[in-house]
């Protein structure tokens, strides 16, 4: 699947809104890189990552949305994320669990995981 994004900028540019839609994944995550390289300024204070309408987040994807924050906090600024979807919050929080544990062999081995966990939420099924 493709990944869409849109970006909307405040009129002083301090604030910048990503709009993203589609999966970001190992294929697409070079797009947020790439418009994340654009868009950060020396006096860009905040990134907003609307993720209302994104699909599926891989490991390639959580890279790409830690390096924002990484670029962002290294001149004082920061990330916010909103509306997201329940299968990202899901591997948002497992990520936030898991913070110091390598628990998968290899990036194939956890988008595996996050695949079948998104899948299982999107159907309305506990995790």
């Amino acid at each position: 699947m493709a990944l869409e994004l849109k970006v909307l900028f405040e009129e002083d540019k301090s604030i910048t809104i990503i709009r993203m839609s589609g999966s970001l994944d190992t294929n697409t995550a070079v797009q947020l890189d790439a418009k994340a390289a654009d868009v950060i300024k020396p006096d860009t204070k905040l990134i907003m990552l609307d993720m209302k309408d994104l699909e599926y987040i891989s490991s390639a994807g959580i890279r790409s949305v830690f390096k924002i924050v990484k670029a962002m906090r290294a001149q004082g600024g920061k990330v916010g994320a909103s509306n997201r979807q329940p299968q990202i919050i899901k591997v948002f929080e497992i990520i936030q669990a898991l913070p110091d544990m390598q628990i998968f062999a290899n990036d194939e081995e956890m988008d595996e995981y996050l695949a079948v966990v998104q899948d299982k939420i999107r159907r309305g099924e506990d995790f």
